[in-house]
């Protein structure tokens, strides 16, 4: 029986909270490898992306398991990951409000 294949809610939390972390530890080192390479943002001075964008591109990653479990007509699973995606961007929404 395959991990991935199971209709709970649970285990959709567990990705939509785990996957956006992974995302952005990802991004960052994308990121930061992208600005050792000489490629630089607007000001010459800071990587291309700054740290609410690459919070922003993490969250969005759960779109990808939401989409498998949509697929697979999983709506308990994909309500998880909802949950969590939507907690996250409201977070990030509070987080970054003063920045726009």
């Amino acid at each position: 029986m395959n991990f991935f294949n199971k209709n709970q809610l649970g285990l959709g939390l567990l990705f939509g909270v785990i996957i956006p972390f992974v995302a952005y530890a990802l991004l960052m080192m994308i990121n930061e490898r992208i600005f050792e390479a000489g490629n630089l943002g607007a000001d010459g001075s800071q990587p291309i992306f700054d740290n609410n964008s690459l919070l922003l591109f993490a969250i969005c990653f759960n779109l990808i398991p939401f989409t498998y479990y949509q697929r697979k007509r999983f709506s308990k699973s994909m309500r998880g990951i909802l949950g969590a995606t939507l907690i996250y961007a409201m977070v990030w929404l509070f987080w970054f409000s003063s920045n726009f």
